[in-house]
Order: C-alpha cells, then sequence, then structure tokens
C-alpha cells in the first residue's frame, strides 16, 4: 500500500495533459509602469543642460571650481597636469564667450527678419495670403511696473551685450581670428572689464532700491496686520462681555422664564448685531491672513535680494580686480569671487528652469 501511493504522488503531469481550469484571454493587456525616478532626474537634467542659461550656468561653475582648485595647489609636482587644467580653464572660458555669442547672435535674427535684412524665400504669385487675425491686444506690462526698473533693466542689458562683444573680440583677437594690435586688443579687454564693473555696479543700485521698497510695503503691511488683530481682539472682548451680561439678564435657566419677561424687539435686533460682528470678524480675519501672506512673501523677496546682492558683489569684486589691475592677493580673490557667483548664479538658473520661482 505504501509503495502505490508513492508511486501515485510521484507521477508528473504532461504538459499536453495538463489542463487550466480556466483559459487564457486572447488579448494582452498592457501595463504602464511609471518612470523612475533616477530617468526622471537624468531628463530634467538633460534638458537643463540644453538650455543656453543653464549650459552657462554649468559651464561657468565646472571653470571656476577647477580655478580655485588650481590656485591652492600651485605646488604641485605634476607641473604638466597643473599646465593642462590651467588650459581646460581657458577653454571653457573661451567657449562660454563664444556660446554667448551665438545665442547673442540667434536672438537677433528676429530683428533681422523685420528689418528685412535676413533671406526670406521668394513667395509664388498666384499663391493666396493666410488670413491674418486681428490683434489681441495683451497686457502692458512696462505700464505697471516702475520706469526706474526698466530703464535700470535695459542698461544692465546693453552693458552686457558690451561686455559680451569685447570680451570676443579680445579672444578672436588672440587667437588670431581678427588682425588687431596689441593695444587694440587690451583695449578690448578693459572695455569688457570696465563695461562689466558698471553693469555690476548698476544691478547693486537696482537691488538696493527694489530692498528699500520692499521694507516700506513690509511696513505697511505690519501695521495693516497689527491693527486688523487689535480691531479683532476689541470685537471678540465686547462680544464676550455682551453674551455674559444677557445671561445675567436672562438667567441660568432661559426655558424656565416666561415669555412676558422678554421684549420681542430685543431679539432681531440682537441677532442682526450678532450677524453684522460675525460678518466683520470674518472680514477682519481674512485681512489678517491676507497680511501675513503678503509678510511672508516679502520675506521671501528679501532673502531673493540677499542673494543677488551677493553674486552681483562677487561680479564686481571679480571686474574691479581685472580692470584696475590689482595684485594684492588677486588669484585668491578673483577664485573666491568667481565659484561664489557661479554658484549662486547655478542655483537661480535651475530653480527658475524648473519652475520654482525666481531664486537669487
Amino acid at each position: 500500500m505504501d509503495e502505490q501511493v508513492g508511486s501515485t504522488h510521484s507521477v508528473p503531469l504532461s504538459p499536453a495533459t495538463a489542463t487550466l481550469p480556466e483559459p487564457l484571454p486572447d488579448v494582452t493587456k498592457i501595463v504602464h509602469v511609471p518612470e523612475t525616478r533616477r530617468r526622471i532626474a537624468r531628463r530634467q537634467a538633460v534638458g537643463f543642460l540644453r538650455s543656453p542659461d543653464g549650459r552657462d550656468a554649468a559651464l561657468r561653475l565646472v571653470q571656476y571650481t577647477l580655478r580655485l582648485a588650481l590656485t591652492y595647489q600651485r605646488r604641485t609636482r605634476h607641473r604638466k597636469v597643473h599646465e593642462r587644467l590651467l588650459a581646460v580653464v581657458s577653454l571653457l572660458a573661451a567657449i562660454r564667450r563664444v556660446a554667448a555669442l551665438h545665442q547673442l547672435l540667434v536672438s537677433l535674427l528676429p530683428a533681422t527678419e523685420f528689418l528685412g535684412l535676413a533671406s526670406r524665400p521668394a513667395r509664388i504669385p498666384n499663391e493666396s495670403k493666410p488670413p491674418v487675425p486681428e490683434a489681441i491686444p495683451g497686457p502692458r506690462q512696462l505700464v505697471t511696473q516702475d520706469w526706474l526698473d526698466a530703464v535700470t533693466r535695459i542698461t544692465c542689458q546693453s552693458l552686457d551685450v558690451a561686455s559680451l562683444l569685447a570680451s570676443n573680440i579680445y579672444l578672436f583677437s588672440r587667437l588670431g581670428l581678427v588682425p588687431l594690435s596689441i593695444r587694440t586688443t587690451r583695449r578690448a579687454d578693459k572695455v569688457s572689464d570696465f563695461t562689466t564693473l558698471v553693469a555690476a555696479a548698476v544691478g547693486l543700485a537696482s537691488v538696493a532700491r527694489k530692498r528699500a521698497q520692499l521694507y516700506q510695503i513690509g511696513k505697511l503691511a505690519r501695521k495693516n496686520a497689527i491693527r486688523a488683530e487689535s480691531r479683532l481682539e476689541e470685537l471678540e472682548f465686547w462680544e464676550q462681555r455682551r453674551s455674559r451680561s444677557h445671561q445675567a439678564k436672562v438667567g441660568p435657566d432661559p426655558a424656565a422664564q416666561g415669555k412676558g419677561d422678554r421684549k420681542d424687539d430685543d431679539l432681531p435686533e440682537a441677532a442682526s448685531v450678532t450677524e453684522l460682528a460675525e460678518e466683520e470678524r470674518a472680514q477682519l480675519r481674512d485681512r489678517v491672513r491676507q497680511e501675513r501672506r503678503t509678510l511672508r512673501g516679502l520675506r521671501h523677496q528679501l532673502g531673493e535680494m540677499w542673494w543677488e546682492r551677493l553674486r552681483l558683489g562677487a561680479d564686481g569684486l571679480f571686474a574691479l580686480y581685472d580692470a584696475l589691475e590689482l595684485s594684492v592677493a588677486s588669484e585668491s580673490v578673483k577664485s573666491i569671487a568667481g565659484i561664489t557667483a557661479a554658484g549662486i548664479e547655478f542655483t537661480q538658473v535651475w530653480t527658475q528652469h524648473f519652475g520654482g520661482g525666481k531664486f537669487t
């Protein structure tokens, strides 16, 4: 018996004779697997590096990181490696200048097409023109903004363009692509340094002015919040006092009191007063929340202004050493100023690229 039982359990079922309880469906179900965080982060990083601002910020950060490392490791045995890394730093600076010039020329193409300077494809004479939609008036941003802010922004952009052109002229002259004398090449370098210095000074003045405006708005918002909170506390105090006096008049058990002891006119009046008090209290609470939200936004903007001021100060210090040819701790100061400005700019561009607002 034991052998028979063991033999029945040891016989396997062949695939041909095995039957499933339910037949397999003919339709294949496709399940979408969500992307992993690593793949999403990789795609975001690639998109950031493809953008002009992100590419320039990344190259600048790598450039000044290498420069800072080479500044504090000048006494090295591998002199050839040190010289090659210095050449890499110079190459990164040249790539940044040429890429910025290319982006400037690309941004000027719509203006050349508007002025008729660029070549346009010939249109067939019998070709019908598509209907031109009516222009929808958009919001005029310059009207709502301060005119001094617009002038400051245009001035800084013009100085940046002048510095970019001068630095590229200096680069092309050093490479032998533009036949210029040594004196003209040095003048182009000086123009680039001084325009960068002036742009940093104008930016610092604009940041100081905006900080003063934010402080004024913050003082007004804090004053309004304190006024609304005091009014709210006053309403709550008088409401509690009114309720206590009403309970003292009615007694501990209002149901036991006779209806003749009350006046019918007091009930609608008390209800209307209570409704007005509740409405005013709700308005005051909304105003307090709004003012506190305004104060939080102003505090965030002041933090952004602090970082922007630090970045502009670092850029101005670097340009000051280059323009005046200062030699007191030149390499150390310029390396620290460069890595500070590059790190802040990289964080700003990264935050702005991914829709997190402007981090400055």
